[in-house]
């Protein structure tokens, strides 16, 4: 296997790939990044071209041709949403234990009782906008990309209405790069069984040990994640598509038509479930050895174990209200024996155990020899950094899909969650107590350990199967049956109707048969005792 990797680059052609990333959230970039500069390092030409209202701040190589289509959102309720944060809106803070209500700017992420149901539904709708907005307002542009020749198209699954169009229209295989763990709707576009029984719909909250309450919900999440996917966001998707470009297949038979599906997870990250041969678990393709610090960072440090807290691209903290904000900072305070690494460059006076900085070096300081736990709010690129460090999580999930992905780390001992419902100093320096336990670094290096022991890593794992798809343009063999079936033959629905009205058939012949006999038996009785009267 080593040695087919090394021989690769040598014996396929160079390829011509395309990534079309989602503009929305920046963290999905991040991952394909990786993957496109080692592509530049192997030879391969690549173009990177993001359609949407924000650039991504991601460096990437100088040799990627890198285009940014800047098309504005003009609804002011999804600008502030996926764009600002809401760090637009202003809305009364309740600060807890009292009945004072502070106007003040922040992101309502921070609200207690806010989980951002709706953020997946509205970021689809937004993409969708931005996608007829830009093939009514300059459709020449997008058909110029079309003309263009690509040998692999690398689309992110989440909201790419545009890029899930070119690759209907473009006639190159692509890769469909799913930047979460695996949801209803990817399961179902590349045929993997996605049971209820024991696999936790995002949102739930659950793990794959469910009673039978638990089951109910899942299924009704289930079935309400399918609805939305293929009854909401689809049609609006195929009226965009079917407007501009009449031949352009259904959104829903281009999902399943992917030559092969990416998932930004490691094999052993999500709850143990079953996959066609088609997915491709590429997590950790980002991580890497650390390197030095800078010489303040580690003047700080000095020694001494420390802890650091990550915000990801939104940084969250310095939008936050001010009671937590000082809540947070005030239980780092409380355990001067620690030192914290934070990311936060707002105005609060920070206490001495604590240095902040707008942005972390992250992996750098998860390598670092002294590096005890992480906070974190649950993204999935620094989660999966955590575990490929062996640096047990404090976890503090603002939305749904965060508290999932620390639900996958808890469910296993390698990280504490404190709900953003009951965080205080209290619960704060309770977890930050609790994840110095042996127990938890334990787990984390077992968790480690099964990742990081690979014959290969992941970055080279996605790179061959770019190159492979160069070489052999298709994959058939990794393609379902289930490609050619509705929803009524999979689920094998026509099979059940059947054998149900062939047994209703046969026992109402057996009734009406058995009903003759009887009579023809009584009416026989009748007569021989009718006549023995006689």
């Amino acid at each position: 296997m080593f040695l087919l990797f090394i021989l690769l680059p040598i014996l396929c052609q160079s390829a011509n790939v395309l990534f079309l990333p989602s503009s929305f959230f920046p963290s999905h970039s991040i991952p394909m990044k990786s993957l496109a500069d080692n592509l530049i390092l192997k030879g391969h030409s690549v173009s990177w071209i993001e359609i949407g209202p924000v650039k991504s701040p991601l460096e990437l190589n100088p040799s990627i041709h890198r285009e940014h289509w800047d098309i504005s959102l003009e609804e002011p309720s999804l600008s502030d949403l996926l764009i600002h944060k809401n760090a637009s809106t202003y809305q009364p803070w309740k600060v807890r234990s009292t009945n004072i209500h502070i106007n003040e700017k922040y992101r309502i992420n921070c609200e207690p009782s806010y989980e951002g149901e709706s953020i997946p539904v509205s970021a689809w709708i937004a993409s969708i906008r931005v996608c007829n907005r830009l093939l009514t307002q300059d459709k020449s542009r997008f058909e110029r990309l079309l003309n263009q020749k690509f040998d692999t198209v690398v689309i992110d699954d989440q909201y790419n209405a545009c890029g899930l169009l070119y690759s209907s229209l473009c006639g190159a295989v692509f890769i469909y790069w799913s930047q979460s763990c695996v949801r209803p709707e990817s399961a179902w576009a590349h045929h993997s069984p996605s049971p209820p029984s024991y696999l936790p719909v995002p949102g739930t909250r659950l793990t794959d040990t469910m009673d039978f309450s638990e089951r109910t919900y899942n299924l009704i999440f289930y079935l309400r994640s399918l609805y939305i996917h293929q009854h909401i966001i689809q049609p609006r998707m195929d009226s965009i598509f079917q407007h501009h470009y009449p031949m352009a297949v259904s959104s829903f038979e281009m999902e399943r038509n992917a030559s092969l599906n990416f998932i930004n997870t490691p094999p052993i990250f999500d709850f143990p479930r079953p996959f066609m041969p088609r997915v491709v678990f590429v997590g950790c393709i980002h991580c890497r050895l650390p390197l030095n610090l800078t010489s303040d960072l580690e003047s700080f440090i000095s020694n001494s174990p420390f802890i650091v807290a990550s915000f990801g691209y939104s940084s969250l903290l310095n939008s936050a209200p001010s009671s937590i904000v000082s809540t947070f900072f005030n239980a780092l305070s409380s355990r001067p024996s620690i030192k914290f690494i934070v990311q936060y460059e707002g105005e609060y006076k920070v206490p001495s155990n604590v240095i902040t900085r707008p942005f972390l070096p992250l992996q750098d300081l998860l390598g670092h020899s002294s590096c005890i736990a992480h906070i974190s709010t649950g993204g999935l690129n620094s989660l999966t950094e955590s575990v490929w460090h062996s640096i047990p999580v404090i976890g503090l999930p603002l939305l749904y899909p965060s508290y999932d992905n620390l639900l996958r780390l808890s469910a296993r001992g390698a990280a504490i969650i404190v709900d953003k419902k009951s965080v205080s100093v209290h619960s704060l320096t309770h977890a930050i107590d609790a994840i110095q336990r042996n127990k938890y670094k334990d787990e984390i290096l077992v968790f480690q350990d099964m990742v990081r022991d690979v014959p290969y890593t992941q970055l080279d794992h996605a790179t061959f199967w770019i190159e492979f798809i160069e070489r052999h343009h298709e994959i058939p063999h990794a393609r379902s049956g289930a490609d050619q079936l509705n929803v009524i033959q999979y689920f094998l629905l026509d099979v059940i109707a059947f054998l149900i009205s062939s047994i209703y058939i046969i026992l109402y012949i057996s009734y009406l048969l058995f009903s003759f006999l009887f009579s023809v038996c009584s009416s026989s009785k009748k007569l021989t005792s009718k006549r023995k009267k006689e």
